[in-house]
């Protein structure tokens, strides 16, 4: 019996030990469902934050995206008008030089509204290469159409367009801008205009003439 008493001392501990030791398996389940809640309320508040983030992050995407086209357009549109000022500085450049040269020539013919219904200025550029002596030149305008109601082109003049400037240019030399004002009859649909420019003197150089599409011109210029 000695012998048996540590024994049984151990298991007698031990049995008060396992019947209240707490049972670790046995959780409230409203305490489990109020976790996973407040597990799954972070979850859907931190999708939502990154959603917006997402969203911020595109709309600043979308405003470089387009700051980044306006520049490569601006840079664009520099360039090309420096390639036309280019251009234009060869052009007076070769314009001065050429001494040999005393043959007549057009340029930058094109039609501008006036905000008059039927009245539009005609302009062009006429110029001379080389710095050689004046000379007394004349101009002409045409504007080729049809009337309503008529299945045949016709063409109308100064007098018809109403033309007032002088035709003449005196002491032309190397370049002038002309500007002309005409006014179209109501009936008549404007298909092509033509300027004509000649020397003033039977032994002066050739005459020139250049022509363009109504419609083209109206907007671009030929």
């Amino acid at each position: 019996m000695l012998l048996l008493a540590p024994f049984l001392l151990v298991a007698g501990i031990g049995g008060w030990l396992w019947m209240h030791w707490p049972d670790e398996g046995v959780i409230d389940p409203q305490v489990r469902i109020d976790a996973l809640t407040d597990e799954l309320q972070r979850e859907v508040e931190a999708r939502q934050q990154a959603e917006a983030e997402q969203q911020r992050a595109l709309r600043r995407l979308s405003l470089l995206e387009t700051e980044v086209d306006a520049y490569r357009d601006d840079v664009e549109r520099q360039e090309t008008e420096l390639a036309r000022l280019r251009d234009e500085v060869a052009f007076y450049e070769r314009l001065a030089e050429n001494n040999d040269d005393s043959s007549l020539g057009l340029r930058d013919l094109a039609l501008q509204e006036t905000g008059q219904s039927g009245v539009w200025d005609v302009v062009f550029q006429i110029y001379r290469p080389g710095l050689n002596r004046s000379l007394d030149v004349r101009w002409s305008v045409e504007i080729t159409g049809r009337f309503e109601g008529d299945d045949e082109d016709a063409t109308l003049d100064h007098d018809d367009l109403g033309v007032e400037q002088e035709r003449t240019i005196e002491g032309f030399r190397l370049l002038r801008n002309a500007r002309v004002r005409v006014v179209l009859p109501e009936d008549f649909t404007p298909e092509a205009v033509a300027v004509r420019v000649e020397p003033d003197e039977d032994d002066g150089p050739d005459a020139v003439m250049k022509r363009g599409e109504w419609g083209r011109m109206a907007g671009e210029g030929a």
